[in-house]
């Protein structure tokens, strides 16, 4: 017999040391007696739980070993117990925050205790910029080694630590700092682009990071759930062929076999031809920024249209002729507006066009870009935004060896994000995947009350023509062949359930079909009701 007090902290103690966790199912009373049952929670409480269920569960066995039964009397508390699984492995991701992690996260020191009393003292006004001046005077802030951040940078660079990944540094020749440049490759960086470097890189660059007139430059690969990672990075004063180069070289020292399938930037060429120095015998795609693009057409009519209001019709156009998949129908629409345009008299814009773009149509087009894991460099974009403004620590102008700091502990961080959304089966961040569940539910809801609309044979027709890239009389007819032969298979199953379930009934029972809805959305008043007609089972010679 123990009390309740010993008997949470024994359960705390046990849930920890074996990563189970007990939830309680049932609790019974016989005269004096109270008897609480728990079981596993990665045990599912009843059969058809995960029906009742909209997300994912993490309950997926239907038993475990784990259990725990506790018996309250007035002399004290009896337990019997397991601290053992079977069915599923120990996963601590799995298991729910309990009440002192809670209290452990949520922030009570400082608004919380204050947030009540009329009378607030200077600690609940305390901001982050309190918070960082405060870490400063104290030293601890992470990166810092020195008090001039130039010096702390080479601090850091002399250590040589492999886990920094500071793959070449060189430092400025004069005071504008001309000839900086620095490239940080992490180990989480290295497997990042070993893992997914194949299915495409995107390159971007920005500024005003810190108080001197450097540029980063970030290579940015998506992973399986399409979320931009920072493959690499390069800190330089210039940003030209050669610094993009030097970059380029360092991967391929930790990845030789990097051969990305496409190669996505913006409209200037020093990216591309440094990554082309390094690897030339790659066979990567380049894909212009779509964003980009239009962004610069726009400009352009604004500067050489000679009618504005023809701006609208122009950008229609372009930005159909990006997300045309059919080579031979984006040819006839880009003809198509180009003699519009000649038409309309904006010959100045005609002549932009065929001498900016013409040449470069496997770049922009949209035909270019069948399973193409990225459309735009957005996801290098949306890194920078973070790196810039979301951050806790992030503000414009910061000192170098911050910045350096950031970047190196950012690749571990987001790599510890993604493992326990994995673990744990989230779906945040997972944008295509949950784009595919969206219109998956909308197609469903469309087609609940439309089924005469669903053909059955249109999924096997349109992957026969696919691969032939014929539509000649034979194929149609042996895919019709095929259908009917589908049709009478389900036809006879369905008239086999209707046999059994009869049984010893002498009339049989009509299958009748679910009501048509009209276009409108509700039933019609007199829906027809279409009996079904059995046939006798025979297979058509295909």
């Amino acid at each position: 017999m123990i009390s309740s007090d010993a008997l949470m902290a024994w359960r705390k103690k046990e849930e920890n040391d074996h990563v189970l966790q007990w939830a309680k199912t049932s609790v019974t009373k016989t005269g004096d007696r109270k008897t609480s049952y728990f079981r596993c929670s990665r045990a599912i409480p009843y059969p058809g739980y995960a029906l009742t269920q909209g997300h994912k569960s993490k309950k997926d066995v239907l038993y475990c070993t784990a259990f725990l039964r506790v018996s309250e009397e007035r002399r004290g508390i009896a337990v019997t117990y397991c601290n053992k699984h079977i069915g599923h492995a120990e996963d601590p991701a799995l298991l729910s925050i309990d009440k002192e992690s809670e209290s452990y996260i949520i922030l009570r020191k400082i608004r919380t205790d204050f947030r009540n009393k009329k009378i607030k003292t200077r600690l609940y006004f305390t901001t982050a910029k309190d918070i960082r001046n405060i870490a400063a005077r104290n030293n601890v802030v992470p990166g810092r080694k020195h008090a001039f951040d130039i010096q702390s940078v080479e601090m850091r660079v002399n250590e040589a630590s492999e886990e920094d990944g500071i793959r070449r540094y060189i430092p400025a020749i004069d005071e504008t700092g001309d000839g900086f440049l620095l490239v940080v490759i992490t180990p989480v960086q290295k497997s990042w682009i070993t893992r997914y470097g194949r299915r495409g890189i995107s390159i971007d660059d920005t500024f005003n990071l810190t108080r001197y007139s450097l540029r980063l430059a970030t290579v940015i690969v998506a992973d399986e759930w399409d979320m931009g990672l920072p493959a690499a990075y390069l800190l330089s004063y210039r940003m030209t062929e050669e610094e993009v180069f030097k970059l380029f070289s360092e991967i391929k020292e930790v990845a030789p076999d990097f051969n990305p399938k496409l190669f996505m930037t913006d409209d200037t060429n020093s990216f591309y031809n440094g990554f082309q120095r390094a690897f030339p015998h790659a066979a990567t795609v380049k894909l212009l920024c779509c964003f980009h693009v239009l962004q610069a057409i726009k400009r352009n009519c604004k500067a050489k249209l000679i009618e504005k209001k023809h701006t609208g019709m122009v950008m229609s156009k372009v930005r159909s002729l990006c997300r045309s998949a059919d080579r031979s129908d984006f040819t006839t629409k880009y003809s198509t507006l180009l003699t519009h345009l000649q038409e309309l008299g904006e010959h100045q814009f005609c002549s932009y066009m065929e001498d900016t773009w013409s040449h470069r149509v496997q770049q922009w087009g949209g035909f270019a870009r069948e399973n193409a894991v990225m459309n735009t460099s957005m996801l290098g974009e949306r890194f920078h935004k973070r790196l810039k403004h979301e951050l806790p620590d992030s503000k414009p102008n910061m000192r170098l060896d911050r910045l350096l700091e950031t970047i190196i502990s950012l690749a571990a961080e987001l790599e510890e994000d993604r493992t326990i959304r994995m673990r744990r089966g989230l779906l945040d961040g997972r944008y295509r995947l949950l784009q595919q569940h969206h219109q998956h539910e909308e197609a469903v809801k469309w087609y609940r009350e439309r089924q005469e609309d669903v053909k059955e044979y249109s999924v096997i027709r349109s992957n026969a023509l696919k691969i032939s890239k014929i539509a000649d009389d034979e194929v149609y007819q042996s895919l019709e062949k095929v259908r009917q032969l589908l049709r009478s298979i389900r036809f006879e199953i369905e008239d086999t359930v209707r046999s059994k379930c009869t049984q010893k009934k002498t009339r049989q029972t009509e299958i009748v079909r679910r009501a048509e809805v009209p276009i409108s959305g509700g039933p019609s008043r007199d829906p027809p009701i279409r009996k079904f007609q059995p046939v006798s089972f025979k297979i058509p010679q295909v």
